[in-house]
């Protein structure tokens, strides 16, 4: 099993909100379940493959805003990227 390491800002700052509110309808459509935690939180596993590593960050998000919240994801991942080449230059 890959490695779970701590979420990146930007992973935790993008899904806060859809977590949040994972949480909350979780309460109220599941009452007899209060008891068992239902946590929305994300996930991150790093993976070493070769040449490099694979990065997979699951997290709870509305159907209707998977793609705007995939593309914000990856563009940060982008910058992340560019900043580590940037500094190595």
């Amino acid at each position: 099993m890959a490695p779970t390491i701590p979420p990146p800002k930007q992973v935790a700052e993008a899904t806060a909100d859809s977590a949040r509110q994972a949480e909350q309808e979780w309460e109220r459509s599941v009452p007899a379940q209060r008891g068992k935690g239902f946590v929305g939180t994300h996930g991150v596993n790093v993976k070493p493959v070769v040449g490099g590593v694979e990065i997979a960050v699951r997290y709870i998000t509305r159907a209707n805003e998977r793609f705007m919240l995939r593309a914000k994801l990856y563009q940060a991942a982008v910058d992340l990227l560019g900043e580590k080449s940037a500094a190595s230059a």
